[in-house]
């Protein structure tokens, strides 16, 4: 059976509740992921890539990420010794 790849259970109770029904299961998107050599978000195939989060001229190239969480607006967090970062839109912050 099909899954709608990176839709999220809240997305679609929320279609639900405007009369659209899902009638396939859904996967929750793929999470980055913290890794002693840097930050990893998957991509379209799900293999994980290894991301240089970048905001205007502020670049980073994150080592040691301690954690990612995501927060209740949706948007991804990382923690690392070079500082937090926070993906939001499709952009980082």
């Amino acid at each position: 059976m099909p899954f709608l790849v990176g839709a999220t259970a809240a997305a679609v109770r929320r279609s639900e509740h405007s009369g659209w029904k899902a009638s396939v299961p859904v996967a929750p998107a793929a999470p980055p992921a913290a890794a002693r050599d840097g930050l990893y978000v998957p991509d379209a195939k799900g293999v994980p890539q290894r991301v240089y989060p970048r905001d205007g001229e502020r670049s980073w190239a994150p080592v040691e990420v301690r954690g990612v969480v995501r927060d209740a607006k949706g948007r991804w967090w990382f923690a690392s010794p070079q500082g937090v970062g926070c993906r939001e839109n499709g952009q980082w912050k």
